[in-house]
C-alpha cells in the first residue's frame, strides 16, 4: 500500500532485512571460507585439479597436517603453525595467539 500511495504512514520507504538471507541483501558470498571448509571436510578432493584454487588447497593442507588424524572430523588440538595461518585469514584484521586452538 505504501508504494501505491494509499494510507498515512510516518515513513517513506520500507527497508527489507532478510535476516536469513544475507545474499539477498547484497552481501558477497564468502567464497574462500566456504571452499576452505569444503576442502578440509573432504581432503580426498584436494588432489582433484581445478576443484579448488591453489591458495585454498595450500591452506587446507596446512590445517589438516596439524590436526590429529589429519581430519577436522574429531576433537583435536591444533598446534602452531596454524595460528599464523588463521592470522592471515582474508580481511580478518584480528590477531591470533599461538596458543593451541581446541576444535570440537
Amino acid at each position: 500500500m505504501l508504494l501505491q500511495g494509499i494510507g498515512n504512514y510516518s515513513f517513506e520507504k520500507v527497508l527489507h532485512c532478510n535476516i536469513g538471507d544475507c545474499h539477498a541483501m547484497g552481501q558477497k558470498p564468502l567464497t574462500f571460507v566456504r571452499q576452505l571448509l569444503a576442502a578440509c571436510t573432504r581432503p580426498e578432493e584436494l588432489t582433484t585439479d581445478g576443484l579448488y584454487p591453489e591458495d585454498v588447497r595450500q591452506r587446507a593442507r596446512l590445517i589438516l597436517e596439524h590436526c590429529g588424524g589429519k581430519s577436522i572430523g574429531q576433537q583435536s588440538v591444533i598446534q602452531p603453525p596454524v595460528g599464523p595461518v588463521l592470522e592471515g585469514w582474508p580481511n580478518s584484521g584480528h590477531p591470533v595467539t599461538l596458543e593451541p586452538v581446541k576444535v570440537s
